[in-house]
């Protein structure tokens, strides 16, 4: 990534994960903000990210999200081309002296004289002392809404709240520092001062209330500015509340990702190279005849019998173009999700170029519960950037591609957009990998669902001070997803305690729905060889997945937090999990799926206050 006289490097996963568009990137010399995707369009027509296949995340998102219906192609951003730049802008442009102090506005990377300090005090020292002018730092502070509008802060306006202020000092009169009455180290002892008209306001802690601008730079019936500054327009209208924010602050920015494992039909290399040309075998298709297969014999250079380095023939390529139409048609409209459910959960042994499984034995003991394990033994996974939110991470209910109620598309509204208008195109990051799934009986999860216990604990989970939260399926598959989602978690702990992976290095995918049950969970990396098979071999040693499975179960009954863990209600967490924190099935929100939201110990196995858990009798 690069920018003017700037270069430096971010991994291909973190752009869509924490760095992509509309979200600050913080380095030594400046604060940065990622552009939109209208301003990535030059190096994406110079081939600089190269088109990859994966037809079936590409259907799902023109299928279920707006903005994307004229989406033709995901690109991969994983390259290391020294052209494969991403478009950045300095943001904030206000800066502070580190000096003095001083607010300066215009703040430019590539501008260097806006870099320096224009204070008395600096420049004083300067001609007195010969010290150096310091370069003033980004400032921390900006505001943003909750539908992703971002904004500088009001600084002037702040601190001139009130009229008799405002008359006394213009803009252009202003000479604003930020102070700290050294109390103590939280935003409660910053403050910010005009020394020309001596103006100050009580504590820049106000700002990041809710209503902390109001009546400042709003009024009631206009309280957003509706700037987006990764992109080249304004929103229409906005009518949510802008509040101050830390541009590093942990609510900032909350990607939008959709993500598909891929499977057979999908999987080889004929297909891939068949979904990346899919275009020109249309139209060699809609002319009839022998068009098609004169096509591929030009574009391939093969005639008659002639194979392939791999092997493949003319008609391997004409089979698989059918097979292809075949599962299109009879698959149109099908969730991603059961797609890779059905293909997991199979028996029948596949091998493929980037899907190999192999179905193992159930160990005895959990066959009660568990249906069936697979391994996958390699395994490609692509991951898309749809958007994103500020201030709070996920409306499930509103929001959620892949677990949504009602049939029409995704909304607008609290996903900000990463494109002004309708992109032909998403950066995808691609990874390989390896991953235990294992399915469990849906039976079983039913009638533990229907519990009385089990729906009135399920019921508080959904409630947060005394609103019914929404959720990421509809209430009959609630229970079984914080199951699923938990003993996810709970088996992810166990393997980075006893794998010798680091707990950030899995990955999950929960399978949760009305005819599945089940969870992937997997290792990935951006190279080609993926993570080499440990964790596969690892698996297949006599005896250790099932007594990982059992010690993942009954390390789940007590928390070393606890009776804290335990006892915590859910309605009293805004995170909206019942018996769960760090110390016991929490993950790094890089492994969860659901940003570690709809979690309960005590749908796994007992705790301290509860005994429901669908393990609890074993």
């Amino acid at each position: 990534m690069s920018r003017d006289n700037f270069n430096f490097t971010i991994r291909p996963t973190q752009l869509t994960n924490v760095f992509g568009p509309g979200a600050i990137y913080d380095n030594e010399e400046d604060s940065l903000i990622i552009m939109g995707l209208d301003y990535w369009e030059t190096n994406i027509s110079n081939d600089n990210f190269p088109i990859i296949a994966e037809e079936l995340l590409l259907q799902q998102i023109k299928r279920d999200i707006k903005f994307f219906d004229n989406l033709e192609s995901l690109v991969s951003v994983s390259t290391s081309k020294e052209d494969a730049r991403i478009p950045v802008r300095s943001f904030p442009s206000w800066g502070v002296c580190p000096e003095c102090s001083k607010l300066k506005p215009g703040r430019k990377g590539n501008d260097r004289v806006s870099l320096y300090c224009d204070s008395t005090k600096c420049r004083d020292a300067k001609k007195n002392k010969g010290k150096k002018i310091p370069r003033t730092e980004p400032v921390r502070f900006v505001i943003a809404c909750a539908n992703g509008h971002l904004d500088e802060f009001p600084w002037y306006e702040w601190v001139h709240r009130n009229e008799k202020q405002r008359n006394a000092c213009s803009k252009t009169q202003a000479l604003l520092y930020l102070r700290d009455t050294g109390k103590s180290s939280s935003l409660k002892s910053k403050y910010v001062q005009c020394t020309n008209c001596k103006a100050q306001d009580q504590t820049m802690a106000l700002s990041l209330a809710e209503s902390g601008l109001r009546g400042i730079i709003f009024s009631d019936s206009y309280t957003c500015t509706k700037n987006m500054p990764w992109l080249k327009d304004h929103a229409a209208k906005c009518n949510a509340t802008m509040s101050g924010i830390f541009k590093g602050a942990s609510n900032f920015y909350f990607p939008r990702n959709a993500r598909a494992v891929t499977i057979p039909p999908f999987s080889d290399e004929i297909a891939q190279w068949v979904v990346r040309k899919i275009k020109q075998i249309e139209n060699a298709k809609r002319r009839g005849g022998d068009k098609l297969r004169r096509w591929l014999e030009g574009e391939l250079d093969l005639y008659d019998e002639e194979k392939d380095q791999d092997g493949h023939t003319i008609d391997d390529y004409l089979d698989k173009i059918k097979k292809l139409d075949d599962f299109r048609q009879n698959n149109a409209g099908t969730d991603i999700r059961s797609l890779e459910f059905n293909q997991l959960n199979s028996k029948d042994p596949t091998r493929s170029k980037d899907f190999v499984t192999e179905s193992i034995q159930v160990p005895a003991s959990l066959q009660k519960q568990i249906g069936g394990i697979t391994l996958v033994k390699k395994l490609r996974v692509v991951s898309a950037i749809t958007g994103f939110t500020r201030i709070s991470p996920f409306d499930f209910e509103q929001d959620n591609v892949e677990k949504r109620k009602s049939e029409d598309k995704v909304p607008s509204t609290r996903i900000a957009k990463i494109h002004s208008g309708q992109p032909r195109w998403l950066p995808v990051v691609e990874n390989r990998g390896e991953g235990i799934f294992l399915s469990f009986k849906n039976s079983v999860l039913k009638n533990w669902a229907t519990r009385p216990e089990v729906e009135e604990r399920m019921k508080r989970l959904l409630t947060f001070q005394g609103k019914k939260t929404s959720a990421p399926k509809s209430m009959d598959d609630f229970p079984g997803y914080v199951f699923l989602h938990t003993m996810s978690h709970l088996l992810i702990k166990g393997m980075g305690k006893s794998s010798g992976y680091p707990t950030s290095s899995f990955e999950e995918r929960i399978y949760s729905g009305k005819e599945m049950a089940g969870i992937l969970i997997f290792t990935s990396a951006s190279s080609r060889d993926g993570s080499l098979g440990g964790l596969v071999d690892l698996v297949t040693k006599q005896h250790y997945l099932e007594t990982m499975i059992k010690n993942s179960i009954s390390a789940s009954s007590v928390c070393s937090t606890d009776p804290l863990c335990s006892t915590q209600e859910p309605e009293a967490q805004h995170n909206c999990v019942g018996a769960s924190c760090h110390a016991c099935s929490m993950l790094p929100e890089t492994s969860c799926e659901s940003q570690n939201n709809f979690l309960d110990r005590a749908a796994v196995y007992r705790t301290l206050t509860e005994n429901i858990g669908l393990f609890g009798d074993g």
